[in-house]
């Protein structure tokens, strides 16, 4: 971030002037690629208590799969919304507008990222989903490296109209993808079953 203090090109032409770090685009994209790393650890975090703990806890005890989801996704909102709205500037929206979209839009990440997490038997690629996508849209799309011009309609984020229901359709799409009928155990199909006792009969002859 050493150069970013400095406009080098400025284009009055008389020398070196000083600029807010705010406002040089090559610092904040720098001071976004530097945060790509704690982003993919807090989504890693949440990652190992959503789909890495709650739904297959869910899965072994019955839960449906859509059901399953949807609880997980109640939860997840639940876990941000209270924050968010208690964070100033974090939502250039009124908290009755972003409270509804954001958990639509969460609802619908929740059935994909859980589907990903059930078909995969991994919670892998939902560390790197949320990761990946919490720096695209809070970071690069979020902060002024790409202008947009309505946050409500256009934000990159699950609390603006244009995202909920890219969300939506893609999720729709996903629950609608068959489960191979191997997978229908959940995600610990894959572990060796249980040893069963075989009754014994007594004065048995063969």
């Amino acid at each position: 971030l050493g150069g970013c203090g400095v406009d080098y090109q400025h284009r009055t032409g008389r020398g070196l002037h000083p600029v807010p770090p705010s406002s040089c685009k090559q610092c904040r994209e720098r001071r976004h690629l530097g945060n790509l790393l704690p982003r993919m650890i807090f989504a890693a975090c949440e990652e190992f208590g959503w789909r890495g703990y709650l739904t297959p806890a869910l899965a072994s005890n019955g839960v449906p799969r859509m059901t399953n989801h949807l609880i997980v996704g109640l939860i997840w909102a639940a876990w941000h919304i209270p924050y968010i709205l208690g964070t100033p500037g974090y939502s250039q929206v009124s908290g009755w507008l972003f409270a509804p979209l954001f958990l639509i839009g969460v609802l619908a990440m929740a059935v994909i990222l859980g589907e990903t997490r059930l078909r995969t038997r991994s919670v892998w690629p939902a560390v790197v989903a949320h990761g990946i996508a919490n720096a695209l849209a809070y970071a690069f799309l979020g902060d002024g490296v790409f202008e947009r011009i309505n946050t409500f309609l256009y934000a990159p984020r699950p609390d603006s109209v244009a995202m909920a229901v890219i969300l939506v359709v893609v999720a729709i799409a996903v629950a609608r993808v068959p489960v191979p009928e191997d997978d229908e155990g959940g995600p610990d199909r894959g572990r060796l079953p249980e040893c069963q006792e075989t009754p014994l009969t007594i004065g048995s002859s063969t």
